[in-house]
């Protein structure tokens, strides 16, 4: 019997809706041949020894991020109104209707990019072709928004934070994604970025800019899956408000020691 590519195979056998889905799938370690767990998707396979493992099916792994987020920083999302910065194909957003938002702004600076199944949810208005930093901030703030999530790329999260100064109560609640790979020098935006001192330096600077831009860092985790290039990321909480104290440098330390730890036994999903 003819044998294929699992990426290729997985998505003519219907398990799949692309090669890059495939892949996703692969990953989120959900794919066995003869038993064993695949790892790469150029293992060559026929359709009669594959099988796929139930599991959630989320319009990309980025759901995994905020659900994490979600769940260490203890945020209620229930009938609460949302707005998911860098929306994308609607990973946080996914996760933000299954924990049962009222309504969800899906802003992005792209065009046709959110999953169909999200943006026919009447919960959800999406806002493509859409740069924060271009919108009418009395509007927003009209909106009482009582949960932010940012995930953006190419980007400091310090380019916004004016931004979101305009738009957010005392009530607001934000989460958002840190990918060191954008915040530090220009030079050092390679593959895996797997220096713990850069992380460091980066964290703090970051944490250190929200405190004095006012908002407060309540919390900070770490992303339980990797960046695309396979760079660590973080999650951090965040409120309005003016920091009296420096956030704990023993904090971060444990995070970035906790997220390397993992990243070298290579346990993806939390």
């Amino acid at each position: 019997m003819e044998e294929k590519r699992v990426d290729i195979l997985l998505t003519e056998l219907g398990y799949s809706k692309s090669r890059t889905y495939s892949k996703e799938l692969i990953k989120q370690k959900r794919v066995y041949l003869n038993n064993k767990l695949v790892t790469k998707p150029s293992t060559l396979a026929n359709k009669d020894n594959i099988k796929v493992i139930a599991g959630k099916d989320y319009v990309s792994r980025g759901a995994y991020k905020l659900i994490k987020a979600l769940e260490i920083f203890n945020i209620e999302v229930n009938n609460k109104i949302c707005l998911d910065i860098g929306s994308s194909t609607g990973g946080f957003t996914q996760v933000l209707l299954e924990y049962g938002a009222k309504k969800i702004y899906a802003l992005d600076v792209g065009t046709s990019q959110l999953d169909k199944s999200i943006k026919d949810n009447p919960k959800v208005i999406s806002l493509e072709n859409t740069n924060i930093k271009n919108i009418d901030t009395d509007v927003f703030y009209k909106y009482n928004l009582e949960i932010i999530t940012i995930d953006i790329s190419f980007i400091s999260i310090k380019k916004i934070l004016f931004i979101l100064e305009e738009i957010v109560h005392d009530f607001t609640n934000i989460i958002i994604l840190i990918k060191p790979q954008f915040e530090g020098n220009s030079t050092l935006l390679k593959k895996g970025i797997v220096n713990k001192k850069f992380h460091y330096n980066i964290l703090r600077d970051i944490i250190d800019y929200i405190n004095k831009n006012g908002f407060i860092v309540m919390n900070l985790s770490f992303s339980p899956i990797l960046g695309k290039e396979g760079n660590v990321e973080y999650l951090a909480h965040l409120v309005k408000g003016k920091q009296k104290k420096i956030f704990p440098k023993d904090i971060i330390v444990e995070t970035i020691e906790s997220a390397f730890d993992k990243r070298r036994r290579n346990e993806e999903i939390y």
